[in-house]
């Protein structure tokens, strides 16, 4: 089949819907892409049962590992995740980037850099109430959030409140708990996975709403980190996150942070901004030993324009905001990947 560039991905409903791979990649030199679910991979075969596209038409076929493979999928079934890792720790089906683990675990990873220390929330484990109530005392406010949580669903605001507590979200009416119920509260929250508690962050505008920054990094040819664009995305009124999903809107970044700070610490700003998502990249890569592709990096401003770094994203959505990001097609949103992947073909550079 030539030189096959792999598409893994949680689903495949309409094939067509990968064109935009198929095309950048011709233009990359590959004879063609695979496109298939983890579950398409026979690792004792060394074949995949995935979708081409010959002649216009999209077909099912039988065909050999690709030469290397970009991970675009969102895996949620244990049974699906074992098969990935199953494949990503074969050397015969190099991909494009690997995973960082939970929320905790790269916390872990960035805290061991040290010019990242001061821009990362205080964070622990929730092991028990003492772990939250312990940093509430600190704080005053803490969050709790799904230590594998995606597209801010599952977090929690948990703030003091007279004699007692005020607990916000998860899709629930804010609820008071006393001292005696909040032990109660927090058990019927962590049964449902497994959580971090971290400090609360006033990232909100002058307006009152919370809002952060998505940095979009992806690799070029060479491998060299580069900067699609940043996106404010701000939360809806009321809202304690800034998710797009729910409820918020996406902003361009430089006139959202001169309206807060003035022109000339908003320009300090942006460019403190870009110095942060470049050691973010190139850190993560060093302490875990993991090659990466693209990362989507949220980045909290607080009111005294202080940088946090809020969370890391191996698999980064740029369909929200993306005429901010100035990739409007989307070929323009897989043509740095696919590139990378051509890169290394072409040195043979394909060890983890």
């Amino acid at each position: 089949m030539g030189k096959m560039l792999g598409i893994m991905t949680h689903r495949i409903t309409e094939p067509k819907r990968f064109g935009p791979f198929f095309h950048v990649a011709a233009e990359e030199g590959f004879a063609g892409v695979i496109v298939f679910t983890p579950h398409d991979a026979d690792l004792r075969k060394e074949t995949i049962a995935g979708w081409i596209c010959e002649k216009g038409r999209w077909m099912r076929k039988h065909v050999p590992f690709p030469l290397i493979s970009y991970d675009v999928g969102y895996y949620r079934k244990p049974k699906t995740i074992q098969k990935v890792k199953a494949l990503k720790s074969q050397e015969k089906m190099p991909f494009l980037g690997y995973g960082l683990g939970s929320k905790w675990s790269i916390h872990k990873a960035l805290f061991s850099i040290p010019a990242l220390q001061p821009h990362l929330p205080e964070t622990v484990r929730y092991r028990e109430k003492a772990d939250v109530l312990d940093m509430l005392k600190k704080h005053k406010m803490v969050m709790l959030k799904p230590i594998n949580g995606l597209g801010g669903k599952g977090i929690y605001r948990l703030s003091s409140g007279g004699e007692g507590y005020l607990l916000e979200g998860g899709g629930e009416p804010m609820r008071h708990c006393t001292r005696r119920t909040i032990g109660k509260a927090l058990n019927a929250i962590c049964r449902k996975g497994k959580y971090i508690v971290q400090q609360w962050l006033d990232i909100r505008s002058q307006e009152g709403r919370v809002y952060d920054i998505r940095s979009l990094m992806q690799k070029d040819r060479q491998g060299e980190w580069q900067l699609m664009g940043f996106c404010v995305r701000e939360g809806g009124a009321g809202k304690f996150t800034s998710n797009l999903s729910g409820g918020g809107s996406a902003r361009q970044v430089f006139p959202y942070l001169e309206k807060n700070f003035g022109p000339e610490r908003a320009e300090a700003i942006e460019q403190k901004l870009r110095e942060i998502s470049g050691r973010i990249c190139a850190g993560l890569e060093e302490v875990k030993c993991k090659r990466l592709v693209e990362l989507g990096l949220d980045l909290g401003v607080d009111q005294n324009g202080h940088i946090w770094i809020i969370e890391v994203n191996i698999k980064p959505g740029k369909t929200q905001g993306r005429d901010i990001y100035q990739l409007k097609t989307a070929e323009d949103r897989v043509r740095l990947p696919i590139q990378f992947a051509s890169g290394l073909i072409g040195v043979h550079q394909l060890l983890q």
